[in-house]
């Protein structure tokens, strides 16, 4: 159900994103930095699965569905993204992100739980302090934009979750902003 009486029209975040540009076209950048970056040594792949991951842990059915078609699409196998969403603890996690997930459910469930062996687990496990810095910040926007689609009582059935998940796959977290500017009538730059 629509949480803006006035905008019953709002049901995916492209719909949040054309009707309110300011501030919302603003976070797809940040969303294609933390994604994409060629500078994390965390694969596209890896980093959809703690996306999709976050969303589990939150309940966000839309982020989870949409989040675990990009994963797939990136190679990620279905019975893994299946697993995590049905109980995360005994999910056939490959050995190495399993400190990366274990920090990502810490920062997720209790924030204050964070401690130094959250990062010297994934340093022993061949990872460095990269592999930190984006595991927490994957971790952070993800939970921004579960709170933002739960907020704003978004939907996404298993077509549109598809179609979504293809789109970003291919175009990255910049094709959804690009998508919304043009519907809004601006530039994405606006």
């Amino acid at each position: 159900m629509p949480r803006l009486a006035s905008r019953p029209d709002i049901r995916r975040l492209i719909d949040l994103y054309a009707a309110f540009p300011d501030p919302f076209l603003k976070v797809t950048p940040l969303g294609q930095a933390v994604m994409r970056s060629p500078e994390s040594p965390l694969s596209p792949a890896e980093r959809e699965l703690i996306a999709a991951h976050v969303s589990a842990l939150n309940g966000c059915r839309y982020c989870l569905g949409i989040h675990g078609e990009i994963a797939r699409a990136f190679g990620v196998d279905e019975a893994l993204l299946s697993a995590l969403s049905e109980d995360p603890e005994s999910a056939p996690v490959p050995e190495r992100m399993r400190p990366i997930l274990a920090l990502a459910t810490a920062l997720t469930r209790e924030p204050a739980s964070v401690r130094d062996h959250h990062a010297e687990a994934i340093r022993a496990a061949g990872w460095d302090d990269r592999a930190v810095v984006f595991t927490v910040a994957v971790t952070a926007y993800f939970n921004m934009m579960n709170r933002l689609a739960e907020g704003f009582g978004l939907t996404v059935g298993p077509e549109e979750a598809r179609a979504a998940g293809a789109m970003m796959a291919e175009g990255g977290y910049t094709a959804v902003r690009d998508a919304a500017a043009a519907r809004a009538g601006i530039r994405p730059g606006d």
